[in-house]
């Protein structure tokens, strides 16, 4: 479709904007920050850490990822999504990519982590995923 090739060139435009070292640094730190507040909250990301791209984070939420998911959208305007077929329950995907910056990573690792304390998965204290990330957005500027 012809709208998608607009679309395209346009998001193509941004990146050469941007300059592509530093759109794939952004995309490398808003990764690695967004899974370090992960970590700091006890979660688990599917897969393994080595293997994941630095566009989306899959975290294991075994059971409740779609009520997660639906929480962090009904109740703070925050889209994420579950998983697909037989992990369409138990893994909550992430994405940080395009114009995602730190203000996006931190809104959503406080959405998430409130809807986590909701539900009542896991035992994170608020506040340890974003301190995390917020350290080492402290230590790494985009």
């Amino acid at each position: 479709a012809i709208s998608v090739i607009h679309a395209l060139n346009t998001s193509l435009d941004q990146i050469l904007e941007e300059g592509v070292e530093k759109f794939v640094v952004r995309h490398s730190v808003n990764a690695e920050a967004f899974r370090r507040g992960i970590a700091a909250m006890g979660l688990d990301l599917f897969p393994e850490r080595g293997l994941a791209s630095n566009t989306v984070s899959a975290i294991k939420i075994e059971g409740k990822a779609r009520l997660v998911a639906n929480t962090m959208r009904d109740r703070f305007e925050v889209i994420v999504s579950a998983g697909l077929g037989k992990y369409r329950d138990d893994v909550l995907r992430v994405g940080h990519m395009g114009r995602v910056d730190m203000k996006d990573i931190i809104t959503t690792l406080s959405a998430l982590e409130l809807s986590l304390k909701e539900v009542g998965v896991g035992k994170t204290r608020l506040g340890e995923g974003v301190s995390a990330a917020l350290e080492y957005y402290s230590m790494n500027t985009i």
